[in-house]
């Protein structure tokens, strides 16, 4: 079975996904996906079924060396929309068995201004 009641809710620095427990799963892989077709990147494994998903950590690094450009627009940024989805697995004799999931995932706007 796969995880029911999937719910991802953001706020200003993260997205906290909550779902309900699947009889016999131990362990949970969390995925997500810039917009709603692109790769499905592995987060993080958990044996909780709440996870949160830090985005501060999503800025990149600058050189320190460089000029730095700042373009200045009165335009308002536009949301980045992110998927997600937990696919529960479970290990049985050395082996790791994976269970049903929600393949199209469930999608959160996301704003860091």
């Amino acid at each position: 079975a796969k995880p029911a009641g999937l719910n991802a809710k953001a706020s200003e620095e993260e997205v906290k996904l909550t779902w309900k427990a699947v009889e016999g799963v131990k362990e949970y892989a969390i995925y997500r996906k810039e917009g709603e077709k692109g790769p499905w990147q592995k987060l993080t494994v958990t044996t909780k079924t709440t996870y949160k998903d830090d985005l501060t950590d999503e800025w990149e690094l600058l050189d320190a060396t460089a000029p730095l450009a700042v373009e200045e627009s009165d335009e308002p940024q536009e949301p980045t929309i992110y998927t997600y989805t937990v696919v529960p697995y479970y290990r049985q004799s050395g082996e790791k068995y994976y269970g049903n999931f929600e393949y199209l995932g469930v999608s959160v706007e996301y704003s860091d201004f």
